[in-house]
């Protein structure tokens, strides 16, 4: 396992993140093998490192609050997340996530109702925005917030001053989704606004942000070949054509329909202005107090779990709440899919949007 492949995940606002490189001089590996219980002669040995290297690097661990000694050894303070422990997190999702998934079927014509009131999602099919709002806004990139408020009711862990969940997640080499098919956000900041992702194939895939200028080129036309800020280009065409100051260029839409973000005539991306995104909380606050009464009805069950586990001598129950937590959202996600409740986008299963600064 010393030898799998993980990827790093964080959860954090603004400048609270690790200010060092995480996978230089096999910091990663090393808090990989004190998770496994390795012993420092082993790991020593198993990267060729020296004593003073060692000590190099058990210090910055330590003084980044990323690792700590218990009963004489170090042990990493995050959740190191295998394959075995992934398994027992989605089996830990099952009844709970059932509950879940008919709690939002119970809100289905309410959060339609809801999402509706949106000016900037009038104009779409609600199955082209079932990802967003029944996955993304009802358990993720909203919900998230009142779930660390309202049931952890704790602040993120301090590490050096800074306050961040972290995990290392096991993904298998062959594997096409992100570890454990987990559904994230990635946003993008340009220029006044942000792009965002969400799914679980996120970095299989060119996304529209991040397409170098020859990409841009490419797919959006030579006129762009010129301009050094390309992808600001375009992205300042979706909003003006959204919001209806202006009709798209013709080579930009044509590109945007071979990503799938142009359909029918139609602009795939909603985009959204800072009143506009408050007005997803009323949305993920229908079921929140639900929500938080499910987790409080099965908190002994969970926190049973914890102290088996073992991460229970490594990290906080909160910390390893917010990586079950991923499990299972994800879970329900899954589920809602089969059900048809949520229909995936034609554009690679992302469901993508913008929100501009206020």
């Amino acid at each position: 396992m010393l030898q799998s492949q993980f990827e790093h995940k964080m959860i954090s606002r603004g400048l609270n993140f690790p200010d060092f490189d995480f996978t230089k001089d096999n910091l990663d590996r090393i808090c990989i093998g004190l998770h496994l219980g390795y012993s420092e002669e082993q790991l020593m040995k198993e990267f060729s490192i020296s004593q003073a290297q060692w000590k190099k690097s058990i210090d910055l661990l330590y003084g980044e609050g990323l690792a700590k000694k218990v009963e004489g050894r170090y042990v990493p303070t995050f959740p190191v997340i295998s394959h075995e422990a992934g398994q027992q997190f989605y089996q830990l999702s099952i009844a709970i996530g059932n509950d879940i998934v008919s709690l939002i079927k119970h809100n289905a014509n309410q959060i339609q109702q809801e999402t509706f009131k949106i000016p900037a999602l009038h104009n779409f099919e609600f199955a082209d925005l079932s990802l967003f709002i029944m996955s993304d806004v009802l358990l993720d990139f909203v919900q998230i917030d009142y779930v660390e408020q309202l049931f952890l009711k704790s602040d993120r862990p301090s590490r050096n001053g800074k306050n961040y969940y972290y995990g290392l997640l096991e993904k298998h080499a062959d594997q096409q989704l992100e570890p454990f098919g987990i559904y994230g956000n990635h946003c993008v900041p340009i220029g006044s606004a942000y792009y965002c992702a969400y799914g679980n194939n996120r970095y299989n895939q060119p996304l529209l942000p991040l397409f170098s200028k020859e990409q841009a080129c490419t797919l959006f036309g030579p006129s762009l070949s010129e301009n050094k800020a390309a992808i600001p280009t375009i992205i300042d065409h979706i909003i003006q054509s959204s919001s209806g100051n202006g009709s798209i260029d013709s080579e930009i839409r044509k590109g945007l329909e071979q990503l799938h973000l142009w359909k029918n005539g139609k602009l795939m991306i909603p985009v959204l202005n800072n009143k506009e995104y408050q007005a997803l909380h009323r949305i993920a606050n229908l079921i929140t107090a639900d929500l938080i009464r499910l987790f409080e009805d099965y908190r002994s069950m969970l926190v049973q779990a914890y102290h088996a586990s073992p991460f229970a001598e490594e990290t906080s129950f909160e910390e390893y709440f917010i990586w079950y937590y991923h499990f299972l959202y994800t879970y329900v996600t899954d589920q809602l899919i089969e059900l048809n409740v949520i229909q995936l986008p034609s554009s690679n299963g992302l469901a993508n949007f913008i929100l501009l600064e206020p």
